[in-house]
């Protein structure tokens, strides 16, 4: 994780992608530039929206601020699609104007094994233990599954992401563990394979189209 983000959360954003509808293989994303920098990111993603239209469905833009200053935009944008071939057809328009700006864009592929990063809550565990103890016994609990990248404790539930050979199968059999006397309940949040949509950046999980904030600090 980069230094600018070491202290939040980068968790994914889902909304909606129904496993039972949408086919891995038909998801793609892009990374689009050439955008002024000092637009607002509402102005950029209704640009890039209308552009890339007849691409195909497109799931998620995602405008990023520069970390460095505020007042500008980061570079680059992702713009994810579902539909045959959207890729291919959204880089057949670099170059073509995009409102005063020309687009440059380049595939951006999906890591070969999704499976190895998951976002998971955990829930049934003695909320009146302390923080400390919590985040100590869920990084103990998740460890034999790969590296426990994020801890958040909520009110009443915990947020663990956790990357690791296949941690997005193995993470939620550990529902019914005894976990300081109680047992726990693990419910994946992310999307198995490939996502609708990009990581964000926040203080806030959101998932199953619903937004919960979470008033907790992360571990470092």
């Amino acid at each position: 994780m980069d230094v600018s983000v070491e202290k939040g959360l980068e968790l994914l954003s889902l909304n909606g992608s129904d496993a039972s509808i949408l086919e891995s293989r038909e998801i793609g994303r892009i990374i689009v530039e050439g955008y002024d920098t000092r637009l607002s990111p509402g102005v950029v993603e209704s640009a890039l929206r209308k552009f890339y239209s007849s691409c195909g469905e497109i799931t998620d833009v995602y405008v990023r601020r520069d970390g460095r200053n505020e007042n500008t935009l980061w570079h680059s944008t992702f713009v994810y699609f579902v539909g045959e071939g959207a890729v291919d057809k959204a880089l057949q328009l670099n170059g073509n104007d995009v409102g005063g700006w020309e687009a440059s864009a380049k595939a951006f592929p999906f890591q070969p094994r999704p499976y190895d990063f998951v976002i998971v809550r955990v829930e049934g565990f003695d909320t009146s233990l302390s923080e400390t103890d919590i985040k100590s016994m869920l990084r103990e609990l998740f460890l034999p599954y790969g590296k426990v990248d994020l801890v958040v404790v909520a009110e009443g539930s915990a947020v663990v992401s956790l990357f690791g050979d296949k941690a997005a199968l193995k993470a939620p059999q550990l529902t019914g563990k005894v976990m300081g006397g109680r047992k726990i309940v693990v419910t994946r949040l992310t999307e198995l394979g490939k996502s609708t949509v990009h990581r964000r950046r926040s203080h806030c999980c959101v998932y199953g189209g619903d937004t919960s904030s979470y008033k907790a600090k992360t571990t470092a």
